[in-house]
């Protein structure tokens, strides 16, 4: 798949599915010593080969799905981020349970006006309840798409 047709499928997901592709991405990245996760970082290339390369949860779907992997130029990655910018701010407002906020990147406009979940936040050392956490908000968001909402 080109870079074209990667913007467009991300671009065309469902929310849920954009929010599963993400938690499917990090668990990826989680799994590869070459990746660290730091949820302050969208996607920071590893320098050397001994570096890490960071990334929150929206900057794993830049690494897996998107595939920049763990060296690409910084600011390759934003030029290619635009196609898709606010795929990756929704992704970030899911993760701090921003239900309304998401969907307002995603869409312009959402009827549920500010509703949130409580999140887990991230933890490397116990990820899980993050994890289970972003299950609650993928079963919210495909309650949401059921509702024909956006």
């Amino acid at each position: 798949m080109n870079e074209t047709e990667i913007k467009k499928k991300i671009m065309e997901m469902k929310p849920s599915v954009l929010l599963e592709t993400a938690v499917a991405d990090m668990k990826l990245c989680l799994a590869d010593e070459r990746y660290e996760i730091d949820m302050l970082t969208w996607y920071e290339p590893a320098e050397t080969p001994n570096q890490k390369c960071l990334v929150c949860l929206a900057g794993a779907v830049l690494a897996q799905t998107v595939g920049f992997g763990t060296s690409n130029n910084i600011s390759h990655v934003f030029s290619h981020l635009y196609g898709f910018r606010n795929q990756m701010y929704a992704i970030n407002m899911f993760r701090l349970g921003g239900i309304s906020e998401g969907l307002r990147w995603l869409y312009g406009k959402y009827t549920g006006e500010g509703e949130t979940m409580n999140v887990n936040d991230f933890m490397e050392s116990n990820p899980e309840p993050f994890f289970a956490s972003m299950e609650k908000v993928i079963k919210r968001l495909k309650e949401i798409e059921a509702w024909n909402v956006g």
